[in-house]
């Protein structure tokens, strides 16, 4: 009797030990266990990039003095951009680049058309905007609109600086679609900035606002 109980006290401290370890090694083991990471779920917040487009100069002033005429014309913008993603649908968009603005005034003489005045209000402009993007995430091709401030300081150096301001400032507002290719994000937008301040400082004219459409080739 003695030894049968003696058998079995030692038969449960075996199994009960054997059991231990082996939880052990599984607790150990499931410790190194190395889970791996989809590092296409890891969408960066913040992409850069660069920017080129076109853009068509709009001047609007009022009143315009009898003999003058507006030419507006294409010019071009190069920048480089930042967009942080703050989710799915919603994301700050920034940009900073030099536009080549081609519109001039051009004064006359009524009685002889001799050619008084050759006026380019801002023919070079750094500008910089910042834009609220939403963004549709319902095709392959993902519409957006943006909106938000933008800011035109012309950098040419000329006899006609005093007759124009140093800023423009304007609101913008801007379509497009977004396409993820396999190294970059491509968003073209057509963009309209509406001037709101008069940038006239010549006393040939009244209040000049510049207006703009661009059409603005994204990559980031």
């Amino acid at each position: 009797m003695k030894k049968t109980i003696f058998i079995s006290l030692a038969l449960s401290s075996l199994f009960s030990t054997a059991f231990s370890q082996n939880d052990s090694i599984n607790e150990l083991e499931y410790e190194n266990i190395i889970v791996p990471i989809d590092s296409s779920e890891l969408n960066k917040k913040f992409k850069a990039g660069f920017s080129l487009g076109f853009n068509q100069s709009l001047l609007q002033t009022e009143p315009l003095p009898p003999g003058t005429i507006i030419e507006n014309k294409i010019g071009f913008r190069v920048g480089v951009i930042g967009s942080y993603k703050v989710n799915d649908l919603f994301s700050i968009h920034s940009n900073l680049g030099i536009s080549v603005n081609r519109n001039e005034f051009i004064f006359a003489n009524t009685d002889t058309n001799e050619i008084i005045l050759d006026y380019f209000p801002m023919p070079l402009t750094v500008d910089f905007s910042v834009h609220a993007k939403f963004t549709s995430q319902n095709t392959n091709y993902k519409p957006f609109f943006s909106i938000g401030p933008s800011i035109q300081i012309p950098v040419t150096n000329n006899n006609q600086s005093e007759l124009v301001s140093n800023y423009n400032l304007c609101f913008d507002f801007a379509v497009g679609f977004e396409k993820s290719l396999e190294f970059f994000t491509f968003f073209p937008e057509l963009r309209y900035s509406h001037g709101l301040v008069d940038i006239n400082k010549n006393p040939n004219f009244g209040k000049i606002r510049m207006h703009t459409v661009s059409l603005i080739l994204n990559f980031n």
